[in-house]
């Protein structure tokens, strides 16, 4: 155990490949930190590569900064460590600053906890899975995917949960490419949301991932000019998928997600999605607009405004 009384130094700078820090609990002591972290690892110049390295089953608490991956960490794996963000934590738990060629850093199973500030804030990163962790009671959840400096980013099995006193939506992404979500698990967003895509990010799949207790605002929100954006079946009505150019199904059948008319998305939200309402009229006419309900099940399409028979 290292009780740290420093207000301002790093503990550990981790600077040299295939090195291993394993095992040490950090902790802030007497003194209230005005910067420094617990650890950081990297060269410090994307020129100088760090190939391969563990940092694994270490604590941090309460330092200024928690973790630091800076310039020329390649092919790490940081798993199992809890990173606790105590009173005296006034930036970020983790800082991610890795500029490719660097990258396909491994985060296995760690735990990131804050209250009210950014789980990880990004500024470089390429390609990096992320599995198995758990990112708690932060706002938002993940912040800085808002340039072309982050692309290639891949979160599977994790889990996302904020707290009654978060503010902001858990993730919003405006610019890179090559974001993956799949079977994350989502809860208590205090009516914030949990996906914005805007400005021009492409190539992100949101799919197959969990809404669980206290998710109250838009489970998704896109007003991104980019492409090959997909979100689709994940355990919310926003069922939204774009695919480029065109498509054949030769055999089989496509399947519309099914609705009741009051359960339908906000058509403005939505141009152009169809889907299948089950209580319908007996006898629509070909493209009048959906309103009283029924016993009927019929095709939909939402023209921007309204939404219609098809």
């Amino acid at each position: 155990m290292i009780w740290n009384r420093g207000s301002s130094t790093n503990v550990w700078n981790v600077s040299h490949q295939q090195a291993r820090l394993d095992g040490f609990g950090i902790e802030q002591l007497d003194t209230t930190p005005t910067g420094g972290y617990c650890i950081v690892v990297g060269s410090n110049d994307a020129n100088t590569i760090m190939q391969g390295g563990w940092i694994e089953h270490n604590f941090c608490n309460g330092e200024y900064g928690l973790l630091y991956v800076n310039q020329g960490v390649e092919d790490w794996v940081i798993a199992h460590n809890l990173f606790y963000g105590g009173s005296g934590v006034t930036t970020v738990i983790a800082t991610v600053d890795n500029t490719s060629p660097a990258g396909d850093i491994k985060w296995l199973a760690n735990s990131f906890t804050g209250t009210g500030i950014p789980c990880v804030t990004f500024v470089h990163a390429d390609t990096d899975v992320w599995t198995g962790n758990k990112f708690n009671q932060c706002s938002p959840m993940l912040s800085g995917l808002t340039s072309g400096n982050v692309i290639h980013q891949n979160f599977v099995g994790n889990s996302f949960e904020g707290t009654g006193g978060s503010s902001a939506t858990m993730i919003s992404i405006s610019a890179g490419n090559g974001f993956m979500f799949t079977g994350n698990e989502f809860a208590i967003d205090n009516g914030h949301g949990i996906f914005n895509l805007s400005g021009s990010v492409d190539d992100v799949t949101i799919t197959g991932n969990i809404l669980q207790a206290g998710v109250t605002g838009a489970p998704f929100t896109n007003t991104s000019s980019g492409t090959n954006i997909s979100y689709i079946g994940n355990t919310d009505s926003a069922e939204v998928t774009t695919i480029p150019g065109s498509f054949v199904i030769s055999t089989g059948e496509l399947f519309l997600p099914t609705s009741t008319i009051g359960s339908l998305s906000t058509c403005s939200g939505v141009p152009g999605a169809m889907a299948v309402v089950t209580n319908g009229i007996a006898s629509p006419t070909f493209h009048q607009t959906v309103s009283t309900t029924g016993s009927t099940t019929w095709p939909v399409f939402c023209n921007g405004t309204n939404w219609v028979y098809n």
